[in-house]
């Protein structure tokens, strides 16, 4: 498809030229709609600087994978822009935005060896290179190997070469190897053709005078051409080295494999075809094929998640010591938070395509800004107990309940002052933006918490209209969203004057445990039977039923704590994080 030039400045004018320009990669306002009318990605704004490594991380369906494959090109990008280094790439073929793909299932061609695998996309594309003389800088080369070198030395690599059978390697590559020569200047030297080594000395010189003649011919022609070259024989044009896009040469590509199967430990494998490979070392030679392109962007989707649990553990740190080593900037997909938590600068949250938050791991695990995010990010699981707020007290139990302080009663205030404005001029002003945050809070509470008990038939409403968008997002089609909105704001106000629900959030670590003492007073506890205790060497984890739902607590393992014990457990609101019910938003932590 041609694209107008004005058309693309246009659009580049919509976009936040500060964000481009403070950043190595810039996702605005990106969007996808399919042809069917649902909306798999809402809105999605991520600025990346060099070197980072970011992991997109949410449930199977969230859209992480839809918005890879919208920065790789290989999806259509209904709204939105993608600038790297300042350009906006959305008109770009994938196979020219400079990024290497590394897909889930390896995506390996069977009938070629491991070598040949990872050479493929070096093969068919061309790569920017400087310009250079070929005529001044090979032959030169090949007047300076003369002059410095030993005749005797240059007779018996040439002698070498005569014999094709005995060669191990190509004549370019004994050439190159022995007298330290380029590819170009061994191509050179070939054309030498010496048949009487008895009449070497001859020889030479009338080839040094045939070189000799064609770098006069040469320069004569670049001053004729007006054209400049540098001490480097590079091509000089306005001051800057002319780059052209050439393919690689054959000696060029097996250095480039050899590089990348060093990196890999690859190197004993190269003549192997993928079938003959574990898993672990198939998707070595994925990584090996992403990172000879030497490309400033990997983006991965998922590329451990065909491996053992072992494998995986070993091949997370071996692709962030690639990562490390090679100074890329990746974006990573997975659904494993662990693989977040362990492997990224800054992790981003999707659930129902919207983006959920943004953080470092710290952030994101100790700092949640909703309850889904808190649920997804952590292992084991943050357990969570309904309770009700009122008036500074907390009551989920008899045994649970707590007198909450001034700074937590004026946090619940203001929140809910602050949510309430927000309704209020979505509501003043009802349009696509009011309609998709409305979405964004349904995305999170209804099916995450199950805290707004909807009947069963406005439950299955509710999840049919997420995927309804009408793509000239005319506001009827928000009728629904504005309902709900209403319904919501009230709730809001209700919550801020009176009694209301909230959840308690907990992390596993945090939740205090000893065996029951009866000789011992308890206040804020509850006494419960194990009914699992797991060990996993440094960590000791005890799962206990509470109200109806399973939690678990994470102890040392010289607790000796066993499922035939009676324990008790016990809940500081100081560890807590405390969540709204209506919105699904952290009251405080």
């Amino acid at each position: 498809m041609e694209i107008n030039f004005n058309e693309q400045l246009n659009e580049y004018n919509e976009f936040d030229e500060k964000r481009i320009k403070n950043s190595f990669v810039s996702i605005q306002d990106l969007e996808k709609i399919y042809p069917n009318g649902v909306k798999a990605v809402y809105d999605f704004n991520l600025d990346i600087k060099h070197n980072e490594f970011i992991v997109i991380v949410g449930p199977s369906g969230c859209g992480k994978t839809t918005t890879l494959r919208m920065i790789a090109g290989l999806e259509d990008i209904s709204s939105g822009g993608v600038f790297v280094d300042e350009e906006l790439i959305n008109y770009k073929p994938s196979k020219d935005r400079k990024m290497a793909m590394v897909f889930q299932s390896y995506a390996l061609y069977p009938q070629m060896n491991v070598f040949d695998n990872i050479a493929f996309p070096l093969k068919i594309n061309k790569f920017p290179k400087v310009k250079i003389d070929e005529i001044l800088k090979y032959n030169n080369e090949i007047l300076e190997l003369f002059k410095n070198s030993e005749i005797s030395k240059i007779i018996q690599v040439l002698q070498e070469i005569q014999n094709k059978k005995a060669l191990k390697l190509s004549q370019n590559e004994h050439l190159m190897m022995r007298l330290k020569i380029s590819e170009g200047a061994s191509n050179v030297l070939l054309e030498m053709n010496i048949k009487d080594f008895n009449n070497f000395n001859n020889e030479v010189e009338a080839f040094k005078n045939k070189l000799s003649n064609e770098i006069l011919n040469e320069k004569k022609y670049l001053e004729n051409n007006n054209l400049k070259v540098n001490e480097q024989y590079e091509f000089i044009e306005n001051g800057e080295k002319v780059i052209v896009y050439d393919k690689l040469t054959k000696n060029e590509i097996k250095q480039k494999v050899f590089e990348a199967a060093k990196i890999l430990d690859l190197g004993p494998y190269l003549d192997r075809l993928p079938k003959e490979l574990s898993g672990g070392q198939m998707q070595r030679v994925a990584l090996g094929r992403a990172i000879v392109k030497n490309v400033p962007i990997f983006l991965m989707d998922e590329p451990l998640s065909n491996l053992d649990a072992k494998l995986r553990l070993s091949m997370r740190s071996e692709i962030v010591k690639l990562h490390n080593k090679i100074k890329a900037t990746t974006i990573y997909v997975t659904h494993d938070q662990t693989e977040a938590m362990t492997m990224a600068d800054r992790i981003v949250v999707m659930s129902k395509g919207f983006i959920q938050q943004i953080g470092s791991p710290e952030e994101v695990y100790n700092h949640p800004k909703n309850l889904f995010v808190a649920k997804f990010i952590g292992s084991p699981s943050i357990n969570v107990i309904e309770a009700e707020y009122d008036n500074g007290n907390i009551f989920a139990t008899n045994e649970i309940n707590f007198k909450l302080n001034e700074k937590f009663i004026s946090e619940h205030n203001e929140f809910y002052d602050n949510k309430i404005k927000i309704f209020e001029e979505k509501l003043e002003n009802f349009n696509t933006e009011s309609i998709e945050f409305i979405r964004k809070i349904l995305s999170c509470v209804i099916n995450e918490t199950n805290v707004m008990n909807f009947p069963t038939k406005k439950h299955k409403h509710f999840k049919r209209i997420r995927n309804l968008i009408n793509r000239n997002k005319s506001v009827e089609v928000g009728i629904e969203e504005k309902i709900e909105a209403n319904r919501l704001l009230e709730s809001l106000k209700d919550a801020r004057n009176n009694a209301h629900k909230v959840y308690l959030g907990i992390r596993p670590e945090n939740v205090k445990v000893e065996k029951f003492n009866q000789n011992k007073e308890y206040n804020n506890a509850i006494i419960v039977k194990p009914t699992v205790c797991e060990l996993l060497g440094a960590d000791y984890l005890i799962h206990f039923d509470y109200e109806g739902n399973d939690f678990v607590l994470k102890t040392d393992p010289k607790c000796d704590i066993k499922t035939s014990d009676l324990i008790v457990i016990n809940f500081s609101y100081e560890d807590m994080l405390i969540f709204d019910s209506i919105t699904g938003d952290i009251i405080y932590e």
